[in-house]
C-alpha cells in the first residue's frame, strides 16, 4: 500500500475518534473527555520529545520537565482547583511556561552548586524550554478554548482547520509540488502544496460557519478568512519547527505510536503555534 494509502486508511479512525469524544463532551454540557485527551496527548508528546534529546538532557532536568508539563497541560482545569477567573486559560499558561524557565533554571543552579560547571548546561535548560513550548503549551492553549462558550465547536473548528490544512498541503504537493518551500528542513513540502492547504483550511472555515449558527454569528466572512489564514500559516510553521526539530536530533519520526503517521509529537506538530493563535483569535471575537 502507498504512503498515501496508508495516511488515508488511519487517518480516518484518527478523525473518527475525534468526532465522538466532541460529541461526548458536548451531550455532557460540560467538556471532560477533550481536555484529558490533550492532557495525555500533550504529556505522551513531551515524552517522545525528551527520549529523542537523550543525554543532551540531564536526568534532573528531564523530571523537571516532565513535572512542568504536567502543570501546565493541568492550567485549563484552573477552576477545578479554585483559582481566580482573570488567571484561568491564557495567562496562568503563559505565568506557567515563564515559571518552568526560572524553574529549570534553579534546578541547574542547584544541580552545580558544588560540581564544576560545563559549557553546555544552560543548552540542557534550553532544551527543557522548547520542548515544554512545542508540547505541552499549544495543548493547553488547545484545552484552553474549551473554557469559552461553545467551546467543544471552536476546539473542533481550530483542530479541522489545521488537520486539512495538513491533508491538502499533502494531497496537493504529492499531484503538483514542484517549488520546494523549505528544503534544508523538509524537503518534500512545497510552495504548491502550501497554497492547497491554505486553501483547505480555509474552505473549512467557512464550511463551520454554514453548518453551525454561532460560528455565523461570531465570525463575520471576513474574520472567518481571516481566521483561516492564521491557522493556515501558524499551521504550517508549526510543522516545519517540529521538523527542525526532529532533524537537530536526526530522526524521521518521534515514535512508531501511530500507524503511517509516527508518534504523538508527529501528530500535534500543526498545533504547535496554530493552538495559541486560534485561541488567541477566539478570545478576541468568540
Amino acid at each position: 500500500m502507498t504512503e498515501k494509502g496508508r495516511r488515508f486508511l488511519f487517518g480516518i479512525p484518527l478523525l473518527m475518534v475525534i468526532a465522538l469524544v466532541a460529541y461526548l463532551d458536548h451531550g455532557r454540557g460540560r467538556p471532560l473527555f477533550g481536555p484529558l485527551v490533550l492532557l495525555a496527548l500533550g504529556f505522551g508528546a513531551l515524552l517522545e520529545y525528551l527520549r529523542m534529546h537523550g543525554e543532551r538532557l540531564p536526568r534532573m532536568l528531564r523530571i523537571g520537565t516532565m513535572i512542568l508539563g504536567a502543570g501546565i497541560l493541568a492550567v485549563p482545569f484552573a477552576a477545578d482547583f479554585g483559582f481566580p477567573l482573570a488567571m484561568q486559560g491564557g495567562p496562568l499558561i503563559l505565568l506557567g511556561f515563564y515559571s518552568s524557565a526560572v524553574f529549570l533554571s534553579v534546578l541547574l543552579l542547584v544541580r552545580r552548586f558544588r560540581t564544576e560547571v560545563l559549557p553546555d548546561d544552560w543548552s540542557g535548560v534550553g532544551l527543557g524550554v522548547l520542548g515544554l513550548f512545542v508540547t505541552a503549551v499549544p495543548l493547553a492553549f488547545l484545552s484552553a478554548i474549551f473554557s469559552i462558550r461553545d467551546g467543544v465547536i471552536w476546539v473542533l473548528l481550530v483542530v479541522l482547520t489545521s488537520k486539512f490544512n495538513d491533508i491538502g498541503g499533502y494531497l496537493g504537493g504529492s499531484q503538483f509540488g514542484r517549488h520546494r518551500l523549505a528544503p534544508s528542513i523538509s524537503p518534500k513540502k512545497s510552495i504548491e502544496g502550501a497554497v492547497f492547504g491554505l486553501s483547505f483550511g480555509i474552505g473549512i472555515a467557512f464550511l463551520f460557519r454554514i453548518a453551525f449558527p454561532m460560528v455565523e454569528e461570531t465570525l463575520s466572512p471576513l474574520r472567518t478568512l481571516g481566521f483561516g489564514i492564521l491557522i493556515g500559516v501558524t499551521t504550517q510553521a508549526g510543522d516545519l519547527l517540529e521538523s527542525l526539530v526532529k532533524r537537530t536530533v536526526k530522526v524521521k519520526d518521534s515514535g512508531g505510536v501511530i500507524p503511517a503517521f509516527g508518534g504523538l509529537f508527529d501528530l500535534i506538530d500543526s498545533l504547535i503555534l496554530a493552538a495559541p493563535a486560534g485561541y488567541t483569535w477566539l478570545v478576541g471575537f468568540a
